[in-house]
């Protein structure tokens, strides 16, 4: 299964031979939350479980893998599909999602590795910036932008029929991206 963890070890090799294209390579990835009220790491679960169990259609079951408000991790198993969410509120969140989705493109839309099913395609529907990585079953989104801070949001599926797979990660996303914690507003350039 591709996780999270290792989506972002892969962007870590690749990201030391184009780190100098893409801003915000190297250095802190704040993950301070900002200071207005938001949901609960078991609100944020319980949202996407809701929005899951509707997509679905059925009953699954919801835990909380990581309840650091900072990086909240939720798993989501029905029957046949499930779906493992990671929500970090971080003061970069537009900047690592613009550097997954520029990593991957570079990885993979040219040269000796042409491999379309991993490259991240928009995902019509959802407002922001979002992308589809069908090859790794993962969505990609934030509610970020360069100069407001956000959540950085991963949904990973698993299981299940093909076309099922985007209209989940999608529904659980948009559920997510409405309560998960923000990071604060980045540091004006100097």
């Amino acid at each position: 299964m591709v996780t999270r963890r290792s989506t972002a070890a892969a962007l870590a090799v690749l990201g030391a031979a184009g780190c100098g294209l893409v801003a915000g390579c190297g250095g802190s990835h704040g993950s301070s939350a900002s200071s207005t009220a938001a949901a609960s790491p078991a609100q944020v679960c319980a949202r996407a479980g809701q929005a899951a169990a509707a997509q679905l259609r059925e009953r699954v079951h919801t835990r909380v893998a990581d309840a650091t408000p900072t990086n909240i991790e939720c798993v989501t198993r029905g029957r046949r599909l499930s779906a493992d969410l990671i929500a970090q509120a971080t003061s970069l969140a537009w900047t690592e999602y613009d550097t997954a989705t520029v990593h991957l493109t570079q990885a993979y839309g040219s040269g000796a590795v042409h491999v379309p099913a991993e490259l991240p395609h928009p995902v019509p529907g959802l407002a922001g910036n979002v992308a589809w990585v069908p090859g790794q079953r993962q969505l990609i989104a934030t509610n970020g932008t360069p100069s407001r801070g956000g959540s950085y949001v991963t949904v990973t599926i698993t299981g299940g029929p093909v076309a099922a797979r985007l209209p989940l990660a999608s529904a659980v996303a948009r559920a997510t991206l409405a309560i998960a914690p923000r990071g604060s507003n980045p540091a004006p350039p100097s």
